[in-house]
C-alpha cells in the first residue's frame, strides 16, 4: 500500500505540518535577495514579464529599419520596468524549469511514470518537490529525509547535472500548471500545481482577491513552464491577453461562454486516455502520446457561477481519469478543498493555505501598477524614433538587378589602360571612403587606429567621398577630386585583403560571425576573383600605396570592455575583492559620467538605505578599489577620476571600447572610411554588457539597446558598401557581425542573403535562407515584404538552386 507524504502538502486526510524553513541567503553586499517587486509581484512573475517584454522588443528589433530606434518607456511605464528588472529572478525560474524537465526526460528514458506533484518550493539554497506519493523515488542528486519521504530536495549547488536550457526546451514541461502563490516565512517561493489540486479558491476582501488573481494570471501567461497551457480569463482582466500579446490566453464574459466546449473537449480527452491506458495528463506528457490530452486548461474565474455551471465544472474536475483542467476562483465558495484565505497587512497581502495550514505572503498587483505594466507593453509597440545624427546618411543598397559581381569588377585579363576597367576601379573605390575622420582630442584613438605613413596621410583625405550609387556624379569627377587612381586601387585591394586575416575562421553554415571561404564543392567558378586574390592580378603598372592599419588595442594601459562580456583588461593594480561589482561601477562611470551622487547610489546600490553614512562609506570604498585597480595614466591622473576634479567619471584618456566605436563613426557615417567601420566591428566581442549577474546593470538597459542598434547600423552600412562594390565576402562578414548581437534583424538578414546571392554560390544562398528561418521562427510576426521579395528574386535569378 502506498504511504502518503508527511509534509505540509500531504492530502487533507492527514494532519498537516509545515515544511522546513530556511534563512534567506545574503548577497555579497549583505542584503537579502529580492522576492517581490515594490508593487507586490513575485520575482518569478517579474522574470516572466521581462521575458515577454524582451520578446516584444525582439519583434521590434526584427523589423527595425537602419537608423531608427525603439521608443524609450516614459512615466509610470518606465518605473514599472525598472521595478520588474530590479526584482526579476530568472535564475530561480530557470533552475526549477530545467529540474522538472530533466525529471521528465529521466522518466521517459527509464519507462517510469512521472510522479504526481502537489507543490514546489524554491529557496536560496535548494529546490524542493512535494510529491503525492511517498513511495516514489527520484534520481540522484535529489534526496529525501527519512522523516519526510514525500519531499525531495535538490541542492542548487548541483545544478550541473540538469539538462541545458536548450536541451530542456525539447522536453514538454511536465507540470505546466505550476504557479507561485508568494513566499513563505523563509522567503522561499511557494508554488502549487493547480492541475493536481483541481481547483484553488481565493477568499477574502474583493480588492485583495482581485489583486492576487491579477498577479497569478500574469504569471500563468508569461511563465516559462506554462508555454503549453491554455488560460481562460472569465469575467476578469479582459484586456490582459491582448496587451501581453499572448496566444495562450483568452477572455470570456461568463463560464457559460466556454462550458459547452470545455465539456466536449474533456469527454474526448478522457476517452483518449482511457483507450491508451493513461492515468492522467502528466503521464501523457512524459509518454509523448496524444498531444491534445496533455495541454492544461486553467480557468481564472472572477464571476459568480449558476448552480448548473458549478455542477458541470465540479463533474469535469472530479471524473476519473482526471483531465488537464483546473480552476482558480474568487468571490464564491471554492470548487474544491484547497483555498487561500487572505488578510491585508499594510501593503502586504498575507494568507493561510487551507488545508495545508501554511502561512504565505501572496503576490498581488494593485490596479495602478497593473495599468503601468500594460502601458509598458503598449509603449513597446510605439512608433520608432530617429537615431543619432550620424545615422541620417546611411548608404542605400542597390537593387539586386544593379549589384555588380566579382567577375565584372576584377576581370582576370584586361588592358591596364582599358577605360572600362578604369571606370570600374573608380566605382569600386567608393566602397572605401577615403575621408578619414579626425582623431579625437583625447588621443585615445591614436593607439588603436593609425596610418603607417603619417607624412602621406593627407593624400588619403578628401572633403567629399565618391558615391558608387551615383554613376553620373562619378563621370563628372575630375582628376583632382578622384586623386591618384593607383593609390585608390591599391588602398582598396589592401583593405579587402586585411578584412580577411590569415587567422580568420572559415565559413560555417551556423556560425554567424565567421567569414565565408570558397571551400564549398560548388563554389564560384575560377573565373571570378575572390577578395583574397593576390594584388598581382591587378594591372601591372599600379604601384602600392600606404596602408591604413588597425593595430591591436594597447597592452600597456587598462581597457574597459563593454561590447561583449564586461571586463577590465590590463589593469595594473590590485584585483578588488569583488571584481564584478567594481567592473559594474567602472561601466557606469564610462556610460553615465558626471551624474549626481544620488544617481550613482540608485544605480550601483539599488534599494539600499542612504541614511546613517554607511552607504557613503561603502561607495567611497568601491571608488578607491576601482581607482587602485585601474591605476594612473602617464600624466599621473587616475583613470577612475577624483570626484572633486571631474565628478563620478573616468578620465577622458581611459580606453573604453564603446568610446572608440563612437569616435570611429564620427558625426556623419557617409564620410567614415570603411576600414574604420571594420575596425569598429572588430571591437565587438559578443552581446554588449553580457556575462553579468542578471540582477545587476538595471541602469544600463537603454545603453545596451543603443549599443546593439549602433553595431547593427555599422554592420549594415559596411555590408551595403561592400554589396554595392561587389564584395560579397566582406558583406557577409559585416552582416554576420551585426547578427551576432541582433540575430533577428531582417535588414541584416537581407544583407547576408544578398551577399550569398552575389557570391554566385547556390548552396550558400539556400543555407543562409535556412539559417534566417531558424533564427526568426521563434519571433512573433511574419517576414517583411522586402525580405520575401528579395528571397523570391534571388532564387529566381540563381542559375541552379535547390531551395523550394
Amino acid at each position: 500500500m502506498s504511504r502518503q507524504p508527511t509534509g505540509a502538502f500531504a492530502p487533507p486526510t492527514h494532519t498537516p505540518t509545515t515544511p522546513p524553513q530556511h534563512t534567506p541567503r545574503a548577497t555579497d553586499d549583505g542584503t537579502h535577495r529580492t522576492v517581490f517587486t515594490t508593487t507586490g509581484l513575485s520575482a518569478l512573475a517579474a522574470a516572466g514579464l521581462i521575458a515577454a517584454l524582451r520578446r516584444r522588443r525582439d519583434g521590434y528589433g526584427r523589423h527595425r529599419r537602419p537608423g531608427k530606434r525603439t521608443p524609450t518607456p516614459t512615466g509610470p511605464a518606465a518605473l514599472a520596468e525598472a521595478q520588474l528588472r530590479a526584482a526579476a529572478d530568472p535564475l530561480s525560474a530557470d533552475h526549477l524549469d530545467r529540474a522538472l524537465r530533466t525529471l521528465a526526460m529521466h522518466a521517459r528514458e527509464v519507462g517510469a511514470p512521472m510522479p504526481g506533484l502537489r507543490a514546489a518550493r524554491i529557496s536560496a539554497d535548494a529546490l524542493e518537490l512535494y510529491l503525492t506519493d511517498a513511495d516514489t523515488a527520484l534520481p540522484t542528486p535529489f534526496s529525501s529525509a527519512p522523516e519526510d519521504p514525500g519531499t525531495w530536495t535538490l541542492d542548487r549547488r548541483h545544478l550541473d547535472v540538469l539538462l541545458s536550457a536548450q536541451d530542456a526546451a525539447t522536453i514538454p514541461a511536465p507540470y505546466p500548471a505550476l504557479i507561485s502563490l508568494g513566499v513563505d516565512e523563509g522567503d522561499a517561493h511557494l508554488l502549487l500545481n493547480v492541475e493536481e489540486l483541481g481547483s484553488l479558491g481565493i477568499a477574502g476582501d474583493p480588492t485583495d482577491c482581485h489583486e492576487v488573481l491579477t498577479a497569478l494570471a500574469i504569471e500563468l501567461i508569461t511563465s516559462t513552464w506554462t508555454d503549453d497551457s491554455r488560460i481562460t480569463l472569465v469575467g476578469i482582466l479582459p484586456e490582459l491577453a491582448h496587451a501581453l500579446g499572448s496566444d495562450r490566453a483568452s477572455y470570456v464574459d461568463t463560464v457559460a461562454d466556454i462550458l459547452t466546449a470545455l465539456t466536449y473537449s474533456s469527454d474526448i480527452t478522457r476517452q483518449a486516455m482511457t483507450d491508451r491506458e493513461l492515468h492522467g495528463p502528466t503521464q501523457a506528457r512524459v509518454a509523448g502520446d496524444v498531444e491534445d490530452v496533455w495541454s492544461p486548461h486553467v480557468l481564472l474565474i472572477g464571476t459568480q457561477l449558476a448552480a448548473h455551471e458549478r455542477e458541470q465544472l465540479e463533474e469535469i474536475l472530479a471524473t476519473v481519469p482526471r483531465v488537464a483542467v483546473a480552476t482558480i476562483t474568487t468571490g464564491m465558495t471554492p470548487l474544491g478543498d484547497w483555498c487561500v484565505h487572505l488578510t491585508r497587512d499594510g501593503d502586504d497581502v498575507t494568507g493561510v493555505i487551507d488545508p495545508a495550514d501554511i502561512s504565505v505572503t501572496l503576490q498581488h498587483l494593485p490596479l495602478d501598477a497593473y495599468r503601468a505594466h500594460l502601458d509598458l507593453f503598449d509603449q513597446a509597440d510605439g512608433e520608432p524614433v530617429p537615431g543619432p545624427a550620424w545615422t541620417e546618411t546611411l548608404t542605400d543598397t542597390l537593387p539586386v538587378e544593379d549589384l555588380p559581381t566579382h567577375s565584372e569588377l576584377y576581370p582576370l585579363e584586361g588592358d591596364p589602360e582599358d577605360d572600362d576597367l578604369t571606370a570600374k576601379a573608380v566605382a569600386q573605390a567608393a566602397y572605401l571612403p577615403t575621408s578619414i575622420p579626425a582623431w579625437p582630442s583625447t588621443g585615445v584613438l591614436d593607439s588603436v587606429v593609425s596610418l603607417e605613413d603619417d607624412d602621406r596621410a593627407e593624400t588619403h583625405t578628401r572633403t567629399k567621398p565618391m558615391k558608387a550609387t551615383d554613376p553620373a556624379a562619378r563621370e563628372q569627377q575630375d582628376t583632382s577630386q578622384a586623386g591618384d587612381l593607383s593609390q585608390i586601387i591599391t588602398e582598396l585591394t589592401t583593405a579587402l585583403h586585411r578584412l580577411e586575416p590569415d587567422d580568420a575562421p572559415t565559413h560555417d553554415a551556423v556560425d554567424l560571425t565567421a567569414s565565408p571561404a570558397n571551400t564549398d564543392e560548388d563554389a564560384a567558378p575560377a573565373t571570378d576573383i575572390s577578395v583574397d586574390e593576390p594584388a598581382s592580378t591587378l594591372p601591372a603598372n599600379i604601384d602600392p600605396a600606404p596602408q591604413i592599419t588597425v593595430p591591436a588595442l594597447p597592452d600597456d594601459a587598462p581597457i574597459v570592455r563593454l561590447l561583449g562580456p564586461v571586463a577590465i583588461l590590463n589593469a595594473p593594480g590590485t584585483k578588488p575583492r569583488s571584481p564584478a561589482r567594481i567592473a559594474e561601477l567602472v561601466a557606469y562611470l564610462a556610460l553615465h559620467p558626471g551624474r549626481s551622487v544620488e544617481a550613482f547610489n540608485a544605480a550601483i546600490f539599488p534599494g539600499e538605505r542612504t541614511d546613517g553614512g554607511k552607504l557613503g562609506e561603502k561607495r567611497n570604498g568601491y571608488m578607491r578599489q576601482a581607482r587602485t585597480y585601474l591605476g594612473e595614466n602617464p600624466d599621473g591622473r587616475p583613470y577612475v577620476g577624483l570626484v572633486p576634479a571631474i565628478g563620478y567619471a573616468l578620465d577622458p584618456t581611459t580606453c573604453v571600447d564603446w568610446w572608440l566605436v563612437r569616435d570611429m563613426i564620427g558625426t556623419d557615417i557617409s564620410t567614415t572610411a570603411s576600414v574604420m567601420l571594420e575596425a569598429a566591428l572588430r571591437l565587438v566581442d559578443g552581446q554588449p554588457l553580457s556575462g553579468v549577474d542578471p540582477s545587476r546593470y538595471l541602469w544600463a538597459m537603454a545603453d545596451q539597446a543603443e549599443m546593439i542598434n549602433t553595431i547593427a547600423d555599422i554592420a549594415h552600412e559596411l555590408a551595403t558598401r561592400a554589396l554595392n562594390a561587389g564584395d560579397s565576402r566582406t558583406a557577409d562578414w559585416a552582416a554576420s557581425k551585426g547578427l551576432a548581437v541582433e540575430p533577428v534583424s531582417e535588414a541584416l538578414w537581407r544583407d547576408k542573403i544578398t551577399a550569398a546571392y552575389q557570391s554566385g554560390n547556390p548552396t550558400r544562398l539556400t543555407t543562409t535562407i535556412d539559417q534566417m528561418h531558424q533564427h526568426l521562427d521563434d519571433v512573433t510576426g511574419d517576414l517583411e515584404d522586402d525580405t520575401r521579395d528579395l528571397i523570391a528574386t534571388v532564387l529566381a535569378k540563381q542559375p541552379t538552386h535547390v531551395h523550394a
